[in-house]
C-alpha cells in the first residue's frame, strides 16, 4: 500500500491545464494498467479504481468492498468520446450529456456488449460518470474507462477524505491519491438516459447535483 499526498491541493488547481503532479498520474495509470487498485479522488467522493475491461481487477474491487457481486459497479470516463467505449450513446443522450457536464451526475446507459458482465452486475445497462476533478481526468484520459464505485467497505462510511478510504480498505488498495476533502458531501446523482426520450429520463437517485435543474434541461434538450 502506497499514499500519495499532493502538497498543493485547493482552488489553484482550477487555474491550471493539466495536474501539476503529472508523476503521481502516470504511476496510477501504471498501477491500473497492471491490474491494480486506486483510490483516487472525485469531485464527490473518492472512487476506487480499476481497468473495467480487466474481469480479474474488477473481482479484486469487490473483493477489497466486500460487495456483493450481483451489485453493479459505474465508470468513469474523461469525455463522452470515451463514455461511447462502454455506454451506447444516441444523438440526443449525447446533447444532454453535454448539456449536463460538469455537473456530479452519473448516467445510466445501454451497456456495450465488451463491457464485462462482472462490472453491471449482469445488467444490459452501465451507470457511466465524468468526475469533475483535474487528477481523476488526466487520470482516465491516460488509463483508459476505470471504476469508479465509492472507496468505501459496502455500506460503509461516504468516503469524503483519503483517511476514511485506508480506514476501510486498508492494504487491499495498491494506491491512495490524496487530493484533500472532496468538493461535495455527497455521492453523485443518478440520472437514467436508458430509454433516449425526454419523457423516459428519471432521477433514479438523488445526489449531489440538483434534480429540478437536471430535468429542466433534459426537458430542453430537442430529441431531433
Amino acid at each position: 500500500m502506497k499514499v500519495v499526498k499532493c502538497e498543493r491541493k485547493g482552488s489553484i488547481c482550477k487555474e491550471l491545464m493539466k495536474c501539476r503532479r503529472m508523476d503521481v498520474v502516470e504511476l496510477a495509470v501504471e498501477l491500473i494498467k497492471e491490474g491494480g487498485l486506486v483510490v483516487y479522488p472525485t469531485d464527490t467522493l473518492y472512487g476506487l479504481g480499476a481497468n473495467v475491461f480487466n474481469a480479474e481487477a474488477v473481482g479484486k474491487v469487490f473483493e477489497a468492498k466486500d460487495r456483493p457481486d450481483h451489485l453493479p459497479i459505474s465508470v468513469a470516463v474523461s469525455d463522452p468520446d470515451m463514455m461511447n467505449q462502454v455506454a451506447k450513446l444516441t444523438p440526443w443522450t449525447r446533447k444532454v450529456i453535454e448539456a449536463l457536464i460538469p455537473r456530479p451526475i452519473t448516467f445510466v446507459l445501454p451497456k456495450r456488449k465488451k463491457l464485462p458482465g462482472v462490472v453491471t452486475g449482469g445488467s444490459d445497462k452501465v451507470g457511466v460518470r465524468i468526475p469533475n476533478h483535474m487528477f481523476a481526468l488526466d487520470m482516465i484520459t491516460l488509463s483508459g474507462p476505470i471504476t469508479t464505485t465509492s472507496a468505501n467497505l459496502h455500506e460503509g462510511h461516504e468516503p469524503h477524505t483519503i483517511r476514511s478510504a485506508i480506514r476501510q480498505l486498508g492494504d487491499a488498495v495498491d494506491l491512495y491519491v490524496d487530493c484533500g476533502k472532496t468538493a461535495f458531501n455527497s455521492h453523485s446523482t443518478l440520472l437514467d438516459l436508458s430509454a433516449g426520450t425526454v419523457r423516459g429520463a428519471k432521477v433514479l437517485r438523488e445526489g449531489a447535483a440538483d434534480e429540478g435543474d437536471i430535468l429542466d434541461i433534459v426537458a430542453m434538450t430537442s430529441e431531433r
